[in-house]
């Protein structure tokens, strides 16, 4: 991959050297890289294009809204318990290698869910002695969308 310094070098180097070889050598690449950004005037960083298509199909999108609705019931869900539920409710669809991938958007669903708190609970924990011993109480009030 090719830099924007290694970029602004070739085009410096293009008009002090006797050769476009020699000016690719100097600026790190090579000759036929020198002549692709020689001719488009184009630093490499804007020829970069976003990364946007899937490579392969979604394994969650028929199952996703399930998925969502036990979370939303349960927010605590470990994805692996999820993932469990899913390979024993379809039994041959779910491959080991697709827990990762799980994790990954029940990761994002939470970062995007947002939850209010009820407070009036712990108004009455804090005269109890046994002070935030138990976990914050929420429930989803509006889900962000992914």
């Amino acid at each position: 991959m090719v830099t924007d310094h290694q970029y602004r070098r070739l085009k410096k180097l293009i008009h002090t050297e006797r050769t476009k070889v020699i000016a690719a050598s100097k600026a790190g690449m090579d000759v036929k890289t020198a002549r692709k950004y020689l001719g488009s005037d184009i630093p490499p960083s804007e020829l970069k294009k976003p990364h946007t298509w899937r490579t392969r199909k979604d394994p969650f999108e028929e199952d996703w809204p399930e998925i969502k609705q036990k979370l939303g019931v349960n927010t605590g869900f470990e994805a692996k318990v999820l993932f469990e539920y899913l390979q024993r409710s379809y039994p041959g669809k779910y491959e080991d290698g697709q827990l990762r991938t799980l994790q990954r958007y029940v990761k994002v669903w939470r970062s995007k869910a947002i939850l209010t708190f009820d407070y009036e609970w712990l108004k009455e924990e804090l005269l109890v002695e046994e002070k935030f011993k138990t976990k914050l109480h929420g429930k989803i009030t509006h889900e962000a969308v992914l």
